[in-house]
């Protein structure tokens, strides 16, 4: 037999009274053990409800945390637009200090070339007044006459500013 069995009477050989009283023992047990239960039941309710409260909070959390994060997702493609706009600026102004260079080098080029061509010319001293009157009638021409050029090949532009040159020593001198 068990343990239960054991502490339980046997109901035939009971009277009435006892049968009652009985019945009315296991009655109050099992009301007390469902108030027990209820009871349970009530603070297991408010737990969940406590951790419903708390659930709604961590939701309202979550969602702001969410709406934030869409935010710093908003700022982020913004800088980063704002990165790329700066690379590509950045990107012109190598190519323009590049094409600059490039142009300074060829302009330095011709410079340099310009004084080579410079140093082929070889201007008489005093040229202007080795001319006679009818030469000096004649204006500007007559410096021109006076240059003599190192090489017998020259370009008009060579000798057009050397004549420049002459022009203005010519008027220098004169003055």
């Amino acid at each position: 037999m068990t343990e239960s069995s054991q502490n339980k009477p046997d109901w035939s050989n009971l009277n009435m009274d006892e049968k009652m009283n009985l019945l009315l023992d296991i009655s109050f047990k099992n009301s007390q053990q469902i108030q027990n239960f209820s009871d349970s039941l009530s603070k297991h309710s408010e737990d969940i409800k406590k951790l419903s409260e708390k659930f709604e909070m961590s939701n309202d959390k979550i969602t702001k945390l969410s709406e934030d994060l869409t935010t710093v997702n908003g700022i982020l493609a913004e800088v980063s637009e704002q990165h790329a706009s700066s690379v590509r600026q950045i990107k012109k102004l190598t190519d323009n200090v590049s094409s600059n260079t490039k142009k300074c080098e060829e302009n330095f080029n011709s410079i340099v070339s310009l004084n080579s061509k410079m140093d082929s010319l070889i201007i008489v001293p005093n040229a202007h007044q080795q001319l006679d009157s009818s030469s000096s009638q004649m204006g500007n021409v007559a410096p021109q006459v006076a240059l003599l050029e190192k090489s017998s090949e020259s370009s008009f532009h060579d000798v057009y500013v050397t004549s420049l040159m002459m022009n203005f020593i010519h008027h220098q001198q004169s003055n």
